[in-house]
């Protein structure tokens, strides 16, 4: 079970850039205690982007790495009121929720696969993906992103 608090979450009010939003989730997770090296973990969340862009479409994107930086495995949400130009299924991709998963490199096939696949699949279901892009609190979104990610 993965254990989230308002730690994992950050509304983002102001006009930002992709990699600073990645930098974002280095912060949040050095904050909770699952990283023990932000800027390796940003190096990780870079790379991954490299090799294909995490913006799915629908406004939302889900960037994770695999690291030996990850102690612990979390899960991180931003939500932007302005978007962000991410890039993905289309170039010019803004995303308005970013959901990074941040996971111990032994753990690459079980947990990351698990939690990948946990919200991939709540996210094909447009009523839930319209209900994330319209969460205005923090509460909320903790609340919906904890059922996701606990649910056996």
């Amino acid at each position: 079970m993965i254990e989230l608090t308002e730690k994992n979450i950050k509304f983002i009010n102001k006009s930002t850039i992709k990699e600073e939003a990645l930098r974002n989730f280095g912060e949040m997770a050095l904050n909770v205690g699952c990283i023990d090296n932000k800027d390796l973990f940003y190096r990780g969340l870079i790379e991954r982007e490299k090799e294909f862009s995490t913006g799915i479409g629908f406004k939302i994107a889900i960037p994770h790495c695999k690291s030996i930086a990850v102690k612990k495995a979390s899960v991180f949400i931003q939500k932007f009121s302005e978007g962000v130009k991410w890039g993905g299924i289309d170039d010019d991709d803004v995303i308005e929720v970013a959901i990074c998963l941040a996971v111990p490199e032994e753990e690459e096939g079980t947990t990351h696969l698990k939690l990948l696949s946990k919200i991939a699949r709540s996210l094909m279901n447009k009523e839930f993906t319209k209900k994330l892009l319209s969460i205005t609190t923090t509460e909320e979104m903790l609340k919906e992103i904890t059922s996701i990610i606990n649910n056996d």
